[in-house]
C-alpha cells in the first residue's frame, strides 16, 4: 500500500515537475485529459449504442413476430381474396349471362313492337281497304241497279247510240289553224246529231253530241306533232247513250293518207248485152260494191251515216243502167275517181265507158 501510494506520488511529482518545466509535457497531459474525455464521452456513447442495439434486437424479435402474424394473415388474406376472386368472377360470369339474356330480351322487346307495329299497320291498311270494298260495292250496288234500268230502256228500245259507234268524220286540211279547227268540229257535230237524229222514235229531240274538256288541245298537240300533214277526223261514242240523254264522244284524230289520185280507174267490168233493168241495177250494185270493198281496205273508211265508202251521183248510175239495157252489144265499163281520195273519203266516183 505504501510502495503504491508512493509510486503514485513520485508519479505525480515527475508531472508535476515536468509540466513545470516543459510545453510538451503539459501539452501532452491536455491532451490526454481530452482523449480521456473523449474515451469516457465515446464509451458513454458505446454503452448507449449497445442498448439501443439491446432495443433494436428486441424491437426486431418483436417485428418478426408481428411480421410471423401479418404473413399468416397475407396468406388468410390471398386464400380469402383467391375465394373471392372466383367468387366473383362466377358472379361476372352469371353478370354478363344476365347481361346477355337482358339483351336478347331486349332485342325480343323491340322485334315484337315492330311486329306490333307491324300488324297495327297492316290493321290500319285492311281497314281503309275493307272501308273502301264497302265503298266499291255500294257504287257497284249503285252501278248494277242503273245498268239494270238501262238494260230494261235497251230492250224497250230506247238506246239511240253505241259504244265505239263512229257518228262523224271528216277531213283536217295540213297547216289549219284553230278557227279553221274549230269550226269543222262544229260541222261535224251537226253531222252526227243528224246521223243520231235517224234513231230516234218520231217526235223525240234530237240529242246533244257532248265532246269531252281537252279535245280540242289533243288535236292541236296531234297537228304539232305532225305538222304539214292531212288529218282526218273522227267523232266516236264513248259509251253507250239512251233517249233523253246526251251523247258524250271522243275525238280520235287519224293521219289522213291520199288513197287514190284523181281521174283513177279503179276497176273495169264487161256486163253482157241486152241486160234488162233489174239484172243492170244488181250487177251495177255489185260491180260498185266490189270497188268499195277494195277501197275499204285500202283504208279509206266507211261513211258514219250509211255504213258505204263509195257514193255515186244517182243520175250517172241511172245512165250506166240505161246504156247496160240499151246496147245490143257487150258494154265495158269503168269506175273512175272524182277528185282525190284520201282516207277519211268518201269514195266519190263515176261509171265511164271507154
Amino acid at each position: 500500500m505504501v510502495t503504491a501510494f508512493t509510486g503514485v506520488l513520485i508519479t505525480v511529482v515527475t508531472l508535476g515537475v515536468l509540466s513545470a518545466t516543459s510545453d510538451t509535457v503539459r501539452t501532452a497531459l491536455f491532451s490526454m485529459k481530452m482523449v480521456q474525455r473523449q474515451i469516457a464521452e465515446l464509451t458513454s456513447q458505446l454503452q448507449d449504442s449497445r442498448e439501443e442495439y439491446a432495443d433494436l434486437e428486441k424491437r426486431l424479435f418483436d417485428s418478426q413476430g408481428e411480421l410471423i402474424e401479418k404473413q399468416r394473415r397475407t396468406g388468410e388474406a390471398e386464400r380469402a381474396l383467391a375465394q373471392s376472386s372466383l367468387a366473383l368472377k362466377a358472379m361476372e360470369e352469371q353478370v354478363q349471362l344476365a347481361q346477355e339474356r337482358a339483351s336478347r330480351a331486349e332485342e325480343t322487346r323491340r322485334e315484337l313492337e315492330q311486329d306490333r307495329d307491324k300488324l297495327q299497320t297492316e290493321r290500319a291498311a285492311l281497314q281503309q281497304d275493307l272501308e273502301g270494298l264497302q265503298d266499291q260495292r255500294a257504287s257497284l250496288e249503285r252501278e248494277i241497279e242503273d245498268t239494270r234500268q238501262r238494260l230494261m230502256k235497251v230492250r224497250e228500245g230506247w238506246i239511240v247510240a253505241r259504244a265505239g259507234e263512229v257518228v262523224a268524220q271528216g277531213p283536217l286540211e295540213a297547216g289549219a289553224d284553230e278557227a279553221t279547227l274549230r269550226r269543222v268540229l262544229g260541222h261535224m257535230i251537226a253531222r252526227a246529231r243528224l246521223s243520231l237524229h235517224r234513231n230516234m222514235p218520231a217526235g223525240e229531240p234530237t240529242p246533244e253530241v257532248v265532246l269531252p274538256e281537252g279535245a280540242e288541245s289533243q288535236v292541236e298537240s296531234y297537228l304539232e306533232a305532225h305538222e304539214g300533214q292531212r288529218v282526218a277526223l273522227r267523232l266516236v261514242v264513248s259509251a253507250n247513250a239512251l233517249r233523253g240523254e246526251a251523247v258524250q264522244v271522243r275525238l280520235e284524230p287519224l293521219e289522213s293518207k291520199k288513197i287514190y289520185e284523181a281521174g283513177a280507174v279503179l276497176a273495169t267490168r264487161v256486163f253482157p248485152a241486152s241486160m234488162d233493168k233489174n239484172d243492170a241495177e244488181l250487177s251495177l250494185s255489185t260491180f260498185l260494191r266490189d270497188v268499195g270493198q277494195e277501197a275499204a281496205a285500202r283504208g279509206v273508211l266507211r261513211n258514219p251515216l250509211t255504213g258505204d265508202v263509195g257514193e255515186i251521183d244517182a243520175g250517172d248510175l241511172a245512165e250506166g243502167v240505161r246504156r247496160l239495157t240499151a246496147s245490143a252489144e257487150p258494154v265495158e265499163m269503168a269506175v273512175v275517181t272524182l277528185g282525190e281520195i284520201f282516207t277519211e273519203g268518201p269514195l266519190r266516183v263515176k261509171l265511164q265507158t271507154p
